[in-house]
């Protein structure tokens, strides 16, 4: 079930990230939706559903870049592991929290990203400080309002099912 709600959020982010690139040009340097989802799915505190989730997060994501394959997908798979550790070791379950994870994990995935063009493949344009806090920060705003709406959206379903759990008491 877990992976199946991953997937059709990867699809759901795949759609989105596709609908603001033919949108503007800048969207994807405006905001990673595949880091997003990368972030909360490691918030969950598993560290192999963090990995997996941004490997495939970052496989995607490099599929509709257009750019050189398998750098988001390894940059994404240490941000998800490191963000699934912290995780285990931290309270991930205020909005806030959620904000400032995705805002560090924005500019680590875009430290990582540099490093791998200007280490190894020697054409790392300069960095985009302006573009990364930007990032970070629209990014970090997306991943809290998913996070209150999904907090809100299981209390609501929690309810129900103790108001139906309640019924069925009744009648026995």
């Amino acid at each position: 079930m877990r992976v199946a709600k991953y997937l059709a959020a990867l699809l759901l982010v795949a759609l989105a990230h596709f609908a603001g690139a033919r949108f503007s040009a800048d969207f994807p340097r405006a905001i990673d939706l595949f880091l997003v989802l990368t972030v909360l799915t490691g918030a969950g505190g598993s560290s192999m559903a963090g990995m997996m989730g941004g490997l495939t997060a970052g496989w995607v994501a490099d599929a509709l870049s257009g750019g050189l394959y398998g750098r988001l997908g390894f940059a994404d798979t240490i941000v998800g592991y490191v963000t699934a550790r912290v995780a285990q070791r931290l309270i991930v379950d205020r909005a806030a929290v959620v904000l400032l994870t995705i805002a560090v994990a924005t500019f680590a995935q875009q430290g990582i990203l540099f490093l791998l063009d200007y280490g190894l493949l020697g054409t790392a344009a300069p960095p985009e400080p302006l573009w990364w806090t930007f990032k970070a920060l629209a990014g970090g705003l997306l991943g809290s309002l998913i996070y209150v709406a999904s907090g809100a959206a299981k209390k609501t379903r929690d309810r129900r099912h103790e108001r139906i759990e309640k019924l069925k008491i009744g009648k026995a």
